[in-house]
């Protein structure tokens, strides 16, 4: 390939073959591993490059958005789906309330075009089936948005007491919140308002086989 050096044509080419594998670009840490490069500025300063000269583009914001635009490369799956990765939180019980759990340093990868907002959105993994005429069953991952408030119907982790959070459809009635799940085997769990706060709301639903 003309004006990229080796290494800059390796890169290219592995980021081709990670998509032609797996279907979504390679992280930073991926290519830095690949080839034992310390750091990730490395890996950028490489990706720069490719960008600047036409053979790679990349979306601004967004992780795991690279994407090869150059044909003569091994690859020959290069899809136009982009990818990002969200931070797993932790875990949130779609049944009863669990003690809120934070988990830190692991990351799941889904499509950018779940998400509603640039930065922010994170992830939380899903235990128990009571949401699960919504098609949300033990396992998945819901993706969040922050917010601290939401509008009645609208899916939402709550924090009670200030400690246990639960996936459930919010519902404000007179004097108190109802916390309704979908499942017609489960009753709704009503609660005073001073003991409930929204933590965010469910943009989108990410299932990993």
């Amino acid at each position: 390939m003309k004006g990229i050096t080796q290494r800059q044509q390796d890169v290219l080419s592995y980021i081709g073959e990670y998509v032609e594998e797996k279907g979504f670009p390679p992280a930073v840490r991926d290519i830095a591993k690949r080839f034992n490069l310390a750091s990730a500025a490395g890996v950028h300063k490489h990706i720069k490059a490719l960008v600047r000269k036409g053979y790679l583009a990349k979306e601004k914001y967004i992780s795991r958005s690279l994407r090869v635009i150059r044909p003569n490369i091994p690859a020959r799956n290069t899809r136009e789906m982009q990818f990002a990765e969200l931070p797993l939180a932790g875990y949130v019980a779609a049944g009863q309330p669990i003690e809120a759990v934070e988990q830190g340093g692991e990351y799941v990868t889904v499509p950018a075009d779940l998400l509603s907002r640039p930065t922010g959105n994170y992830v939380l993994k899903v235990r128990g089936d009571s949401m699960i005429e919504e098609c949300i069953a033990d396992g998945d991952y819901v993706i969040m948005e922050p917010r601290e408030s939401a509008e009645n119907g609208e899916m939402v982790v709550a924090l009670i007491n200030g400690q246990e959070a639960t996936l459930k459809r919010i519902y404000r009635e007179a004097g108190r919140v109802r916390l309704q799940p979908s499942n017609a085997a489960m009753d709704p769990i009503f609660i005073s308002d001073q003991d409930v706060r929204v933590q965010g709301i469910v943009v989108g639903i990410w299932r990993r086989y």
